[in-house]
């Protein structure tokens, strides 16, 4: 079923590539200035991600889809999943909490943000679907959310009460038993953590103050998937201010890495 769906997506976009626009719109977009706007009139429907992702794959720029409302960034989305696959596009969904107020936005968002932050960040970055809401509150820079994340490697020395407390001040919550993206856990010498962005859970173990081992562990069973020499553990929230890096003995200009 997985081989027809790719080879129907297939067969679509080698369609959109034979339009007769297609290929003055890829000139176009080619030799376009960064930031200038390319005006495309006249696709309706799910032909605009139709022909966004056969442009997405041959044109070596990023791209971004701004949608008026939730469900039609859902329906870019889906489209362009089935186009593109899963790992070629994500969304940054608005925070789901009102303007100006003290609310914070609920866990899912929150982590699909950050997610969205750090892939925006790679090389050869995915489409990212933005709802216009998204749009109303400045976010960091995908460099700058990686910036603030802490690299463990096997062997390095570090004070687990300090790794720990180094999480929660990036926004991760301390939680008993570590069971969603977010969370961090500790008991003695065993520190578990699941940073956006992981498949699974870490769980670092401590010989003092050295790290001796790191492997990914399964969330409903607890057993091991298996061994890591480095985990990069990304910030759970959006913004870290300097002055919380400070605290910790790290100056704003250092990277928060171990």
């Amino acid at each position: 079923m997985k081989a027809a769906v790719s080879s129907l997506a297939e067969q679509l976009l080698r369609g959109a590539e034979r339009h007769p626009s297609y290929e003055t719109l890829r000139e176009r977009l080619h030799d376009a200035e960064p930031r200038a706007a390319t005006p495309v009139r006249g696709i309706v429907g799910s032909a605009g991600a139709l022909f966004l992702a056969a442009l997405a794959r041959s044109v070596a720029r990023p791209f971004a889809v701004i949608a008026p409302d939730l469900d039609r960034a859902e329906a870019w989305r889906d489209d362009l999943e089935f186009l593109l696959g899963p790992g070629s596009v994500v969304s940054l969904p608005p925070l789901d909490v009102v303007p100006w107020s003290a609310q914070f936005a609920t866990g899912p968002v929150r982590d699909d943000r950050i997610l969205a932050m750090l892939r925006l960040g790679d090389p050869d970055p995915p489409v990212a679907i933005l709802p216009a809401l998204s749009l109303y509150r400045l976010t960091p820079t995908p460099d700058r959310v990686r910036s603030r994340a802490v690299t463990l490697t096997q062997g390095a020395e570090l004070d687990p009460e300090v790794l720990m407390r180094a999480l929660v001040t990036a926004g991760y919550r301390s939680v008993s038993e570590v069971g969603e993206m977010g969370e961090v856990s500790r008991r003695g010498g065993l520190l578990d953590v699941f940073a956006p962005g992981m498949t699974h859970p870490a769980r670092v173990e401590f010989d003092g103050d050295q790290v001796a081992s790191i492997r990914t562990f399964d969330v409903t069973t607890q057993r091991s998937v298996g061994p890591l020499t480095t985990a990069r553990l990304a910030p759970a929230r959006e913004i870290l201010f300097d002055r919380d890096r400070c605290r910790l003995g790290v100056r704003p200009s250092d990277r928060l890495t171990v």
